[in-house]
């Protein structure tokens, strides 16, 4: 039997599309899947014979039944040709180590912010602020996926202002002590660093850091001159 759909209008530009799933194997009734869809009617239209494809391929997961494990399940098979390998890489782990073990168990589409603010709160690990910010965003873009897909109606990471703030610790400024120091007993690296520090730190002139290469050459033969060492 073909399988059916309605389309009706919410308010303008908004439209819920509904449509007919598998019958129930306990009650034997049959389940109905229910979406929103933000744009035109055509654009319902359209999105309501994609999904009505997909249950004839096999390709269907009924919204109203995915967890959030789920959908980032498929965030991440999805974004797999989109960053490099590491990126993606550390995309599983964040999700793998955080997010599914947080939230994971709960319903997509009845994730609200307080859910996601617990699951911050109480994680098994105890991440960085730096990892958190990023937790979060990944998070963030995940679901973010989901109302494009019509999946979610909004993004409820989106109301999470109030994150861990990174502290950037401040880069001691280079001196002619510190540099030479550093530099002592290579030349090489005298030039490296000096080339680094620049005037504005102080340092005016090679001789500010010690001896040049040249230098160093020129005072090696006028001693050889001299049978010194």
């Amino acid at each position: 039997m073909r399988r059916r759909g309605t389309i009706k209008s919410r308010s303008p530009g908004s439209f819920r599309i509904r449509y007919s799933l598998d019958r129930d194997p306990v009650t034997g009734k049959r389940r109905w899947a229910t979406a929103t869809v933000k744009g035109s009617r055509k654009d319902a239209e359209r999105e309501l014979t994609r999904r009505l494809r997909t249950l004839d391929t096999g390709e269907h997961v009924d919204p109203q039944r995915m967890t959030v494990a789920d959908w980032l399940s498929l965030w991440l098979a999805s974004t797999r040709a989109e960053v490099s390998p590491k990126t993606h890489e550390r995309y599983t782990e964040i999700v793998r180590c955080y997010l599914i073990p947080g939230l994971g168990g709960l319903a997509l589409q009845r994730l609200t912010p307080s859910d996601i603010s617990r699951a911050y709160a109480s994680f098994t690990r105890d991440p960085s602020p730096r990892t958190r910010r990023h937790i979060h965003r990944i998070l963030k873009s995940a679901l973010a996926r989901a109302v494009e897909q019509q999946a979610l109606a909004r993004n409820p990471a989106d109301a999470l202002k109030r994150l861990p703030k990174v502290e950037r610790k401040p880069i001691a400024a280079l001196n002619s002590r510190t540099v030479s120091t550093a530099a002592f007993g290579n030349p090489t690296h005298h030039e490296l660093l000096a080339g680094h520090a620049g005037p504005r730190h102080g340092l005016k002139a090679w001789g500010d850091i010690g001896p040049t290469l040249a230098q160093r050459r020129s005072r090696g033969r006028r001693n050889q001159g001299r049978g010194e060492p």
